[in-house]
């Protein structure tokens, strides 16, 4: 009999909270009839995630056509109205389009078109197939893997392409000590950063190595989720040698390291095909098991056709100046790229279009 009471109490909240949320929609809806501009919101979990669609922000700002509002870890910017959480948000206004460079929702209380626009091109497509996908209205593809997967969720898809790819002349300085002897060439490795430990490349063995390269300076600029993740220490010998190690709070991002580069070593993560994408010559560190493990393993077979494999037991100079005075890297690179990545060079227009035709301007 007790049972039955809280089944029943139970069963009535649920069907009360739903019944609520519907209400404030439907209320939502009927408000914003009386708003004429439209607003577009942005949310970002993470600064990282949030470069990748500055350009099209910018974009919208310039044009003045729509209201932008920006939502998490983004930096304010002027002519946007800024929240730290999606809870902030008021209630009443024309919301018209949320796009989110992560697998979150809005307000159950807003009656909004929404874009999953998963920040940057590494191939995790494990990530890029979960089921929650299917509850957005819209996927603003990047690249081609990601866009394949994303045909199976059943939403509409649109090529974009990467817009921070687009100007590639916006680049802030090295500052704090990062551009020391630069009288060698530049190597950046950008380890990625999984929950799953299998997936992390052996960065013992990758560290040990790159200490002792002597024609090249070298900076370790890791995934930011090494750091809040308490697995820093695997860094924390760095501080002594002559590989200099790019912090979170550096004010200097992954993809402006990596564009000052003459050489980006990475496996998976977004900033290793950008940098294919600005002409730098990329090396993989060769860890198979990230692309296999996140159901990229065809990915992986192209890729290892388009850029040198580093062997961390051989001498890295040796395998760095070979690899820099080998022309047909170029071109194998150039060949990846282009099927790989959409609209270089043109995707924050056609991120831009792409918001103006779904709201209807």
């Amino acid at each position: 009999m007790f049972k039955s009471i809280n089944d029943k109490s139970w069963l009535w909240c649920k069907y009360y909270r739903k019944l609520k949320s519907r209400a404030l929609c439907l209320l939502h809806q009927l408000t914003s009839i009386f708003y004429i501009r439209h607003k577009v919101i942005f949310y970002s979990p993470a600064a990282f995630q949030a470069n990748h669609v500055l350009p099209v922000i910018n974009n919208l700002v310039v044009d003045g056509v729509v209201s932008v509002v920006l939502v998490g870890s983004f930096d304010k910017i002027k002519g946007c109205d800024y929240y730290s959480k999606i809870d902030d948000l008021p209630f009443f206004g024309k919301y018209s389009l949320y796009i989110a460079t992560d697998l979150c929702f809005p307000p159950a209380w807003m009656s909004v078109k929404t874009v999953f626009f998963g920040h940057g091109v590494g191939p995790k497509l494990d990530y890029q197939s979960d089921s929650s996908l299917r509850y957005f209205d819209y996927s603003f593809t990047a690249c081609r893997p990601i866009h394949e997967v994303h045909k199976k969720s059943g939403i509409s898809l649109v090529k974009v392409g990467l817009p921070i790819l687009d100007n590639l002349g916006c680049v802030n300085g090295m500052g704090n000590g990062l551009n020391s002897t630069l009288n060698k060439p530049l190597i950046v490795y950008a380890p990625s950063w999984s929950g799953d430990s299998k997936r992390i490349s052996p960065l013992c063995k990758i560290l040990t190595a790159l200490e002792v390269v002597e024609n090249y300076r070298v900076i370790v600029s890791p995934h930011p989720n090494f750091f809040r993740e308490g697995l820093s220490r695997e860094f924390s010998g760095l501080e002594n040698s002559n590989v200099k190690l790019n912090y979170p709070d550096s004010g200097v991002s992954t993809y402006e390291m990596c564009m000052q580069a003459d050489v980006v070593i990475g496996e998976i993560s977004s900033v290793v095909f950008e940098s294919m994408a600005i002409g730098r010559l990329v090396c993989f560190d060769g860890n198979e098991k990230i692309y296999k493990l996140s159901g990229a393993a065809s990915v992986l077979e192209c890729f290892k056709k388009s850029v040198p494999v580093i062997d961390w037991e051989m001498d890295i100079d040796s395998q760095l100046d070979q690899a820099m005075s080998d022309t047909q890297w170029k071109e194998k690179r150039e060949v990846f790229i282009r099927d790989y990545i959409f609209n270089v060079g043109e995707a924050t227009n056609i991120f831009v279009k792409a918001i103006y035709k779904i709201i209807k301007i």
